[in-house]
Parts: C-alpha cells; sequence; structure tokens
C-alpha cells in the first residue's frame, strides 16, 4: 500500500512525497526489490544520484540478476553520472553473456567511441559499422557518444533503447531450448 502511494504521488508530480513514501516501503519491506527499485527511480529523478546509485545496489544484494535494476543502474551511471568508464565497467557483466564475436565488435566500437566519438557516431548512424552488432551493444555504444557529446538526453534515450533489446534477447533466449 505505501508503495502504490509513492507510484501515486509520483505520478502527480509529488516527487518529495513519493521519496518518502518509497523510503517508507523499504523499511517495511525491507526483501522488497521493487520498493528499493522506485526508491532509487525517484532519487534519479530528483538528481540525488548518490542516494540513488546506493538504493539500486540494495535492489540488486536482494536481486542481483534483474534486468530492469541493472538496466537503470547503468543508466544512471551513464546519464546521471556521466560517467561511461564506470558504466561500462558494470555493464561487461552483461556483455560476457553474448558470444565472442559479439564482444571483440563491442570492445572495438567502444575503443573507437573513446579515440573519435564523433566519427564513431556518423559511421554508426550511417550503417556503414566495419563489423557485426547486435542491436543491444549498437545502442549502448551510440548512448556512450552521446553522452561524450554532451547531450544527456540522447544519451538516456539510446540507454533506454538498449534496455529494451536487451529485454527482447533476453525474453527470445528463455524461449530456446537448453542443450
Amino acid at each position: 500500500l505505501v508503495s502504490a502511494t509513492g507510484l501515486l504521488l509520483r505520478r502527480v508530480g509529488r516527487h518529495d512525497d513519493a521519496v518518502a513514501a518509497f523510503k517508507r516501503a523499504t523499511e517495511i519491506d525491507r526483501r522488497g526489490v521493487e520498493p528499493w527499485t522506485n526508491y532509487a527511480e525517484t532519487l534519479t529523478y530528483l538528481g540525488r544520484f548518490q542516494e540513488a546509485l546506493a538504493a539500486y545496489n540494495r535492489a540488486l544484494e536482494l536481486a542481483p540478476t534483474s534486468n530492469n535494476v541493472l538496466g537503470k543502474k547503468f543508466a544512471l551511471l551513464l546519464s546521471g553520472f556521466g560517467d561511461t568508464v564506470a558504466a561500462f565497467a558494470f555493464a561487461d557483466t552483461a556483455r560476457r553473456l553474448a558470444d565472442a564475436t559479439q564482444a571483440v565488435s563491442f570492445d572495438n566500437g567502444i575503443a573507437w567511441i573513446r579515440r573519435d566519438w564523433k566519427e564513431f557516431e556518423r559511421t554508426a548512424l550511417s550503417g556503414q559499422m566495419p563489423f557485426q552488432i547486435d542491436a543491444v551493444h549498437y545502442h549502448v555504444m551510440i548512448a556512450a557518444a552521446r553522452r561524450l557529446a554532451g547531450d544527456r538526453a540522447g544519451a538516456r534515450m539510446f540507454a533506454d533503447s538498449a534496455l529494451q533489446e536487451a529485454s527482447r534477447a533476453i525474453a527470445a533466449a528463455r524461449q530456446r531450448p537448453i542443450d
């Protein structure tokens, strides 16, 4: 009930009150991932990034493989803190789940972004990539390039797209039989 109140308060723009409600929800349900995630999201919206990071970390202690929480923490590191190094170090765990070809392509893309993000972005958006990359990694790399360009909104948009693509890929993978 307290989490539902927080969601309602957030929906009507009363974010400070929503933070208080979600904080209370985390005290009532200390093992609940959802209250911690809602708390972190609202703190992020208010620009209270250090507190949001701590809340996401707590949610990940409770559910270390939650794609929802992992993705939101990645977006916070990339967009909120502007820390591409930390964001990609954090994303490394998910990257290891991809096949070896994708991992090499991703590493090549990140090296290229660090060297010349403008050239990378022009090439990627024109569809002329010199290597194959899946949609998740493509969107992550464009998000990094946008962040380096100082375009937080663009970085957030591509980070969100990466999360959507990752969710689709995970759902498809769950449908495949395990050998």
